[in-house]
């Protein structure tokens, strides 16, 4: 949305046009409370996470996958999951292990606790 492209509501516009040249605490806090004091010209949407995966050093061991191995995997998925990049080549080592195979081939899967 441009700049110029931004305009108050005809509702805000009406109320304030029905309100007094002098000021009256009552009609003027009345318009506060139901528009408040402050409105918005510009912003940006958007994020950062920060995610931390918790391995069983058993089940990491035994997967086959050394540790930046296992990190690379998290990555990728990471990164077609969250910034929707499609990835053209699979690792099958991110996928067919024993620690992501209990978890139908996810990695990150794998690093959330059963009970």
């Amino acid at each position: 949305m441009k700049e110029t492209d931004l305009h108050a509501s005809d509702t805000f516009l009406e109320a304030v046009s029905n309100l007094p040249l002098d000021y009256n605490y009552p009609l003027y806090s009345h318009i506060f409370q139901d528009f408040g004091t402050h409105y918005f010209s510009s912003g940006k949407t958007g994020g950062v996470y920060d995610v931390m995966y918790q391995y069983d050093r058993t089940n990491l061991q035994s997967s086959g996958l050394t540790q930046a191995e296992m990190r690379e995997c998290v990555t990728t998925e990471t990164k077609v999951r969250v910034l929707f990049i499609k990835v053209t080549k699979k690792r099958t080592r991110c996928t067919h292990n024993s620690m992501t195979l209990k978890t139908k081939g996810k990695g990150q899967r794998s690093a959330f606790r059963q009970s």
